[in-house]
Protein backbone atom coordinates (compact mmCIF):
# COMPACT_ATOMS: atom_id res chain seq x y z
CA UNK A 1 0.00 0.00 0.00
CA UNK A 2 0.90 3.59 0.34
CA UNK A 3 1.38 4.68 3.61
CA UNK A 4 4.42 1.86 3.91
CA UNK A 5 6.05 4.24 1.17
CA UNK A 6 5.02 7.52 2.53
CA UNK A 7 6.72 6.57 6.06
CA UNK A 8 9.58 5.00 4.38
CA UNK A 9 10.28 7.76 2.35
CA UNK A 10 9.72 10.45 5.66
CA UNK A 11 12.34 8.37 7.52
CA UNK A 12 14.78 8.85 4.17
CA UNK A 13 14.22 12.21 4.01
CA UNK A 14 11.54 14.09 6.08
CA UNK A 15 9.05 15.75 5.37
CA UNK A 16 10.66 18.26 2.55
CA UNK A 17 10.23 15.39 -0.30
CA UNK A 18 6.27 15.45 0.74
CA UNK A 19 6.26 19.32 -0.46
CA UNK A 20 7.61 18.78 -4.22
CA UNK A 21 5.05 19.56 -6.93
CA UNK A 22 6.63 17.49 -10.09
CA UNK A 23 6.61 18.84 -13.44
CA UNK A 24 3.12 17.23 -14.03
CA UNK A 25 1.96 19.47 -11.26
CA UNK A 26 1.81 16.85 -9.25
CA UNK A 27 2.67 16.16 -5.31
CA UNK A 28 2.30 13.04 -2.58
CA UNK A 29 -1.05 14.87 -1.27
CA UNK A 30 -2.30 15.95 -4.62
CA UNK A 31 -2.29 11.65 -5.28
CA UNK A 32 -4.05 10.60 -1.90
CA UNK A 33 -6.82 13.04 -2.09
CA UNK A 34 -7.24 12.31 -5.75
CA UNK A 35 -7.54 8.40 -5.42
CA UNK A 36 -8.76 8.70 -1.93
CA UNK A 37 -6.21 7.36 0.29
CA UNK A 38 -7.68 8.62 3.42
CA UNK A 39 -4.89 7.30 5.24
CA UNK A 40 -2.01 8.47 3.45
CA UNK A 41 -3.50 11.97 3.27
CA UNK A 42 -3.73 11.47 7.45
CA UNK A 43 -0.22 10.67 7.56
CA UNK A 44 0.96 13.75 5.32
CA UNK A 45 -1.39 15.76 7.67
CA UNK A 46 0.26 14.65 10.50
CA UNK A 47 3.85 14.61 9.50
CA UNK A 48 3.27 18.11 7.72
CA UNK A 49 0.29 20.25 8.62
CA UNK A 50 -2.38 21.62 6.73
CA UNK A 51 0.09 24.06 4.70
CA UNK A 52 0.84 20.65 2.70
CA UNK A 53 -2.67 20.32 1.83
CA UNK A 54 -3.64 23.80 1.01
CA UNK A 55 -0.22 24.36 -1.31
CA UNK A 56 -1.72 24.61 -4.99
CA UNK A 57 0.12 23.70 -8.06
CA UNK A 58 0.35 25.77 -11.49
CA UNK A 59 -3.05 25.11 -12.27
CA UNK A 60 -4.89 26.27 -8.80
CA UNK A 61 -6.03 22.82 -7.86
CA UNK A 62 -4.80 22.23 -3.94
CA UNK A 63 -5.56 18.89 -2.32
CA UNK A 64 -9.56 19.86 -2.12
CA UNK A 65 -9.95 21.58 -5.28
CA UNK A 66 -8.83 17.63 -6.73
CA UNK A 67 -11.04 15.72 -3.84
CA UNK A 68 -13.45 17.80 -5.24
CA UNK A 69 -12.83 17.27 -9.04
CA UNK A 70 -12.65 13.66 -8.83
CA UNK A 71 -16.09 13.52 -6.15
CA UNK A 72 -13.93 12.01 -3.51
CA UNK A 73 -16.40 13.54 -1.00
CA UNK A 74 -14.32 11.54 2.53
CA UNK A 75 -11.13 13.44 1.27
CA UNK A 76 -12.82 17.05 0.65
CA UNK A 77 -14.59 16.59 4.26
CA UNK A 78 -11.28 15.55 5.85
CA UNK A 79 -9.18 18.72 3.95
CA UNK A 80 -11.86 20.91 5.10
CA UNK A 81 -12.30 19.83 8.78
CA UNK A 82 -8.41 19.70 9.06
CA UNK A 83 -7.76 23.38 6.41
CA UNK A 84 -11.41 25.18 6.61
CA UNK A 85 -12.94 26.38 3.96
CA UNK A 86 -11.45 29.96 2.92
CA UNK A 87 -8.52 28.06 0.34
CA UNK A 88 -11.37 26.18 -1.28
CA UNK A 89 -13.05 28.78 -2.27
CA UNK A 90 -9.86 30.30 -4.55
CA UNK A 91 -10.51 30.25 -8.14
CA UNK A 92 -8.56 28.32 -10.34
CA UNK A 93 -6.14 29.72 -13.01
CA UNK A 94 -8.42 29.04 -16.07
CA UNK A 95 -11.64 30.57 -14.01
CA UNK A 96 -12.85 27.52 -12.70
CA UNK A 97 -14.17 27.69 -9.25
CA UNK A 98 -14.64 24.51 -6.65
CA UNK A 99 -18.84 24.47 -7.68
CA UNK A 100 -17.38 23.80 -11.07
CA UNK A 101 -15.11 20.96 -10.33
CA UNK A 102 -18.37 19.25 -7.83
CA UNK A 103 -19.88 19.45 -10.65
CA UNK A 104 -17.64 18.10 -13.43
CA UNK A 105 -16.92 14.78 -11.12
CA UNK A 106 -21.00 13.94 -11.36
CA UNK A 107 -21.59 13.42 -7.41
CA UNK A 108 -24.24 14.57 -6.50
CA UNK A 109 -22.85 14.12 -2.16
CA UNK A 110 -19.91 16.26 -3.20
CA UNK A 111 -21.86 18.98 -4.66
CA UNK A 112 -24.28 19.04 -1.52
CA UNK A 113 -21.33 19.21 0.70
CA UNK A 114 -19.82 22.28 -0.67
CA UNK A 115 -23.49 23.74 -1.13
CA UNK A 116 -23.51 23.38 2.82
CA UNK A 117 -20.28 24.09 4.16
CA UNK A 118 -19.26 26.76 1.64
CA UNK A 119 -22.60 27.75 0.05
CA UNK A 120 -21.68 27.36 -3.07
CA UNK A 121 -21.97 24.44 -5.84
Amino acid sequence: GHLPVLRLLFEKGGIDLFFIVNKRNWSCAFRAATNCHLESLSFLYDMCGKELLMIANADGLACGQHAALNGNLSMLEFVYEKCGGDHLLNTLSHGASIGVLGALSGSVDTMRFLINKLGRG
